[in-house]
């Protein structure tokens, strides 16, 4: 009998397993931001590089976004920019 119970939790576990794997599937579609948004997201950017809770709310509210998308947007502005920075001193450092 201990082998149907455990063929019967291993289904169990299975289908909980598989359950799991569709959820993390069901991830959020990736955001296609606007050009007067992305305008206004690079120019804040240019500004500064860091914002608070505070001025992300307001940037969210103006931009009709959430403040988790101006958040991400500016975590991957800054590292595009660090990224730039890095591959021009490349350059320079390999020219004669």
């Amino acid at each position: 009998m201990s082998s149907v119970t455990n063929h019967t939790e291993n289904n169990n576990s299975n289908v909980e397993h598989g359950n799991i794997k569709q959820q993390l599937k069901r991830r959020k579609r990736r955001t296609i931001f606007s050009q007067s948004q992305v305008a206004i997201l690079e120019r804040r950017f240019e500004q500064q590089n860091y914002m608070s809770v505070d001025e992300r709310e307001q940037l969210a509210m103006i931009l009709d976004l959430t403040t988790n998308q101006i958040k991400i947007w500016f975590q991957n502005r800054r590292y595009k920019s660090r990224r730039l920075k890095f591959n021009k001193n490349i350059r320079n450092a390999s020219s004669p």
